[in-house]
């Protein structure tokens, strides 16, 4: 078993020297619940098989690399979660630099909590969980898919159990009254009030919605609505725009002041 609350250093050498057949075991948890078109590991999601801090967004998008820009299938699957090196999938080459973002916003937090792990290394306890598979420009409430809202919700609730989890562009779909149902009602949902942040930030006319969520092994998680999604207004540009590294550096910020570290 994986140790629930080590720090991003500890996390990272556990997954690196995690016997063969743990892993094993470890991977058919994970994807418990998964529906069986996305088997082995669903498009667009790339994960550590234990994540200090997960992204959970509404679906892949539509700025594919220009060799998947024609045929592009939504049961397409990804490589399934990593045991110490940094999944593939944080390094696809989309044309809006939504990759680039993610990137720099999980090395930011996992380098708060442990200064010595350089990009990559904290790229091995990150993950990318979406709601949709579907290829949609907006976190359009049409693109997700009910039954993955379940499955991501039991995942961050009582399987992956990380430490900080940051939405993108999810406010407008969580809040709906069927998909709020989905999430609440998975097995060992992480239980968050959508509706009701515990605290706000404001940034640059927008606000981080924060909330201090209850894993079903009763330890904390934090989680944060990002103010917007990374490829809308204020947020428009590259991951090195002044803005987005703004952003990530006053969440950094927020969770030294809040104290989450283990």
């Amino acid at each position: 078993m994986m140790p629930k609350d080590s720090d991003p250093s500890s996390k990272l050498h556990a997954l690196m020297t995690l016997p063969s057949e743990e892993r094993e075991c470890i991977q058919e948890r994970i994807s418990y619940g998964l529906p069986s078109e996305y088997l082995p590991w669903p498009y667009g999601m790339p994960s550590s098989a234990d994540p200090y801090v997960v992204v959970v967004g509404a679906s892949p998008g539509n700025s594919p690399e220009q060799s998947e820009s024609v045929g592009f299938k939504e049961d397409w699957s990804y490589d399934p979660p990593t045991f110490g090196q940094a999944h593939s999938g944080f390094f696809y080459r989309d044309s809006k630099g939504y990759w680039d973002k993610v990137r720099s916003l999980c090395f930011g937090v996992v380098k708060t909590v442990s200064p010595c792990l350089d990009e990559s290394e904290a790229i091995a306890v990150s993950g990318h969980l979406n709601l949709g598979v579907g290829r949609s420009g907006s976190a359009a409430d049409g693109v997700v898919d009910a039954r993955l809202i379940s499955w991501v919700s039991s995942l961050l609730g009582s399987v992956l159990f990380p430490k900080i989890v940051i939405c993108f562009g999810l406010n407008g779909i969580l809040t709906k009254k069927q998909n709020n149902a989905a999430w609440k009602s998975a097995a060992g949902a992480l239980m968050v009030d959508w509706n009701t942040p515990h605290c706000k930030l404001d940034f640059h006319g927008y606000s981080f919605r924060i909330w201090e969520a209850i894993r079903q092994d009763g330890e904390s998680v934090l989680v944060c609505m990002w103010p917007n999604h990374p490829s809308r207004h204020p947020f428009g540009g590259s991951a090195d725009g002044t803005v987005w590294r703004e952003a990530v550096a006053e969440f950094c910020e927020f969770i030294k002041r809040r104290g989450h570290f283990d």
